[in-house]
């Protein structure tokens, strides 16, 4: 009966193992590059086309809002 736990007759050397594992990295990368770009790709945030960008705060009259007059309106104490 063979013993199971016998060592192996042939271990590859350093060069063979070398080669393997980057045969192995080459055959996975794409594959994980893929998968991860398709994720990380979730997260971008939809773009469209224009000059757009933020669209700045109007009170009731159209007039800009600033944060300094903001908060002296709001810092005064309603009676």
């Amino acid at each position: 009966m063979m013993n199971v736990f016998s060592q192996p007759d042939m271990v590859p050397d350093m060069g063979k193992r070398k080669l393997m594992n980057n045969l192995v990295l080459a055959a996975v990368a794409p594959v994980v590059a893929s998968a991860g770009g398709c994720y990380l790709y979730y997260f971008y945030p939809p773009q469209t086309g224009g000059g757009g960008g933020a669209v700045g705060a109007l009170d009731a009259l159209g007039n800009p809002v600033s944060a300094e007059s903001w908060f002296k309106v709001r810092s005064q104490p309603s009676e």
